[in-house]
């Protein structure tokens, strides 16, 4: 195998990562002692990241009810591999679920999920865990 393929071959494997998997590469690298109400900063900053695009908001907002990609395209007006993306990004974050059926599969959003993220940066939840901490 010649230099030229092994540098093609290692290309096509390097596009294949995922969004998810580079930042937690990332993160690991970046790793700090400080804390947000028991989280990581970079953890966080990668899932405020997530969701800082106003596509994946739209996206969460239709997956109140179970959608799939076809019908998330219709209502966006975007192309199919575009939305495919964003759904990826936001499962592999977490903030939505899926379901199969058949060849389908029908994604819904986790609210206890954003729930969590926003118990995270309360200063309610701060509170919490410093009366915690002096118990």
């Amino acid at each position: 195998m010649s230099r030229w393929q092994r540098a093609l071959e290692r290309r096509a494997r390097n596009a294949h990562r995922s969004l998810q998997s580079t930042a937690r590469r990332r993160l690991r690298r970046r790793a700090g002692t400080a804390r947000v109400n028991g989280a990581e900063p970079n953890t966080l900053a990668y899932e405020f990241r997530v969701l800082a695009d106003p596509t994946r908001l739209r996206i969460l907002d239709l997956c109140r009810e179970p959608a799939t990609v076809s019908s998330l395209v219709d209502q966006l007006g975007l192309a199919q591999s575009t939305v495919s993306h964003h759904v990826k990004v936001l499962l592999d974050a977490g903030f939505v679920s899926s379901e199969r059926s058949g060849t389908w599969s029908h994604y819904c959003a986790e609210p206890a999920r954003l729930r969590e993220l926003a118990a995270m940066i309360s200063p309610d939840a701060e509170a919490a865990n410093e009366e915690g901490a002096r118990s």
